[in-house]
């Protein structure tokens, strides 16, 4: 909010420094000037807050835009397009955009599944396993899972592998089953499956031990900018689990996570700092900012 000033003040505050030499006639001058000043002063101002509000006019854009986008994708649903029913289903799911509403997007998801989309299998999968806008039926998500899942959705496979690697219900766990999922997710390329499959090899977790493969599936998820793979890696050239033990590299990813994650990583790095010389420990922040600059890869 803007605080103009009075006349009087205005004035005051210009007789009180106008210089001794001026002449009474030049300070009834000067606070005639301040007065014209004062007066269309708020009309400047205003004139700016009184003009098109550029932040609503963007809402408004956006708003046209959300419609547009909306009346385009429903019509393409409606012509039986499966890609645009499972969006028009994640819309409805989500409450994006648009209000939430799981009975719509259940319709939508069912008409895409019943032309064998892949995610909308998924998506109905869980909300069926979960109950969510519909009765609760765990071997019928389930069944949508693994329908999914065959289809190759990474989703819907790294979801299995995390029921079977957990348990959930009448699910029991079942550590080969879960790593069988794990590593089809894990091939197509994706980080989060990657660091799963070196967790289950640094374990011996459904599979049998191998410390070396597990080195190698962490370093494909850190260098993809995996959080937790990047901190296994340091545990790892640690304790020199599949690697030749090596402090330097280790404190490099452990440097690495706690930069990124704001987490308290650093009693972790004050125990192994405390077995390295200060030239370690600087070559070690080195590495770690060399690593950051090249995006992970190659460190």
């Amino acid at each position: 909010m803007l605080i103009f000033p009075s006349l009087k003040v205005v004035t005051k505050l210009a007789l009180k420094t106008a210089r001794p030499s001026r002449s009474p006639f030049q300070a009834f001058g000067m606070s005639r000037v301040l007065f014209l000043f004062s007066v269309f002063l708020p009309f400047l101002f205003c004139g700016a807050v009184l003009a098109a509000d550029p932040y609503q006019e963007a809402l408004d854009f956006h708003k046209v835009e959300l419609e547009a986008i909306l009346k385009r994708i429903t019509l393409q649903a409606e012509q039986g397009d499966a890609d645009a029913q499972t969006r028009l289903g994640l819309m409805y799911w989500r409450g994006f955009d648009v209000p939430k509403d799981l009975k719509l997007a259940i319709k939508w998801y069912t008409l895409a599944t019943d032309q064998g989309h892949a995610e909308a299998q998924f998506r109905l999968g869980k909300m069926i396993l979960h109950g969510s806008g519909i009765e609760r039926d765990q071997k019928r998500g389930l069944e949508m899972y693994a329908l999914s899942a065959d289809r190759g959705y990474a989703l819907a496979q790294y979801r299995l592998g995390f029921l079977y690697h957990y348990g959930m219900g009448e699910v029991k766990p079942d550590l080969k089953i879960a790593f069988k999922w794990y590593a089809l997710v894990a091939k197509q390329g994706y980080p989060f499956g990657q660091n799963r499959v070196g967790e289950f090899y640094a374990k011996g977790l459904g599979v049998q031990r191998d410390n070396k493969a597990a080195i190698k599936w962490f370093t494909l998820a850190a260098e993809q900018g995996r959080l937790e793979a990047q901190l296994n890696l340091g545990i790892a050239y640690e304790k020199g689990d599949g690697t030749p033990q090596d402090y330097v590299r280790s404190l490099m990813w452990y440097n690495i996570v706690a930069s990124r994650s704001g987490r308290s990583w650093h009693k972790k790095r004050d125990v192994i700092a405390e077995k390295m010389t200060p030239a370690d420990i600087a070559q070690a922040q080195k590495l770690a900012y060399e690593c950051r600059q090249q995006y992970y890869r190659g460190c």
